[in-house]
C-alpha cells in the first residue's frame, strides 16, 4: 500500500492547526472493554476512529466484512485508510474524499457547542470479496473532543444497503433536531424538513426495531398490515432511506426512538 497517500487524501480537510491541545488519551482506559461488550451484542458493524493521530482506534466486524479487504483486524488497525486503496475503487475513493472535506468544512464553520451535537450519515460503496460492489449506510457520531473541541474520536456504524450514491450525505443537529442534505457534486446545503414522528409512527418504529412482527403490530393496534406498511412507507420517506431497517436505523443513531 502507498505510505498515507489514501490517508492524506482522506484527511485534507482535517485542519492540524486546529488541534491546539493534545488529548488526554487517560481516558481511554476502560473503553475497549466497553467496545468489546457492544461488539458482542451489537448486530451491526462499526469501527472507532482517532481523529488526533488519523487512524482506527478500535473495528468489530465479521473476519469475511468488505470492510477488512481479506486482511485480519489488526493488520487492518495497523493499515489505518490505506485499506482503502484495495477496498475502494478509486471513483469511490474520490467520492469519500468530497464528503469528508465537505463534512469538515461545514464542521469548521460551527461554534464549539453546536459541533458536539452533529452526526453524519452517507453511504459507502466497497469492493466485495468477489470483486462486486458492497453498499453500506453509514452512521458517524462524534464522541470524544479535544480540550479545543475539535473532533477526537468517532463512532462508526456499517448496516447493508442498497443504495450507491456517494455524492451526498446527511448532517443531523440533535441540539436543533435539523437535518441537512449536502451535495458534494453541486456544493449545496439543503435543510431539510425536521424529523418529527406521530405517536404511531414512533410506536411502530420502536417495536418493529425490537423485532416484532408485523402481524403482532396488526393485532395490538387493531389495525391491517397493509396499514402497517403504509406508516412503514412514511418512516422511510421522513428519513430519506430506502427500506425500513436503515429507516430504523437513522432513527435509533439520532435518539428519535
Amino acid at each position: 500500500m502507498p505510505t498515507k497517500k489514501i490517508t492524506t487524501r482522506y484527511l485534507s480537510g482535517l485542519r492540524p492547526v486546529e488541534f491546539k491541545s493534545t488529548p488526554d488519551y487517560k481516558q481511554l482506559s476502560g473503553i475497549k472493554p466497553l467496545l468489546d461488550a457492544m461488539s458482542s451484542i451489537l448486530p451491526h458493524d462499526f469501527y472507532v476512529v482517532d481523529y488526533y493521530k488519523k487512524q482506527f482506534f478500535y473495528i468489530s466486524t465479521k473476519p469475511d466484512s468488505p470492510l477488512l479487504g481479506g486482511h485480519t483486524i489488526n493488520n487492518v488497525l495497523l493499515a489505518g485508510y490505506e485499506i482503502y486503496a484495495e477496498t475502494m475503487s478509486e471513483e469511490r475513493i474520490k467520492d469519500l474524499e468530497q464528503i469528508n472535506n465537505m463534512a469538515f468544512s461545514y464542521f469548521y464553520q460551527l461554534s464549539a457547542k453546536k459541533r458536539h451535537s452533529l452526526s453524519i450519515a452517507h453511504n459507502l460503496v466497497l469492493k466485495g470479496n468477489s470483486g462486486e460492489e458492497v453498499a453500506f449506510r453509514v452512521q458517524g457520531k462524534p464522541f470524544l473532543f479535544t480540550p479545543d473541541d475539535n473532533i477526537w474520536m468517532i463512532l462508526f456504524t456499517f448496516r447493508p444497503t442498497t443504495a450507491v450514491d456517494m455524492k451526498s450525505f446527511i448532517i443531523n443537529d440533535k441540539q436543533s433536531n435539523q437535518r441537512y442534505l449536502l451535495s458534494t457534486e453541486q456544493k449545496t446545503i439543503k435543510p431539510l424538513p425536521k424529523l418529527i414522528l406521530s405517536d404511531r409512527e414512533r410506536f411502530i418504529a420502536y417495536e418493529t426495531s425490537r423485532g416484532t412482527l408485523e402481524k403482532q403490530l396488526s393485532q395490538q393496534l387493531g389495525i391491517t398490515i397493509d396499514t402497517i406498511h403504509y406508516y412503514k412507507k412514511r418512516l422511510m420517506q421522513k428519513t430519506l432511506t430506502s427500506n425500513i431497517r436503515e429507516a430504523i436505523h437513522q432513527l435509533e443513531t439520532t435518539d428519535i426512538i
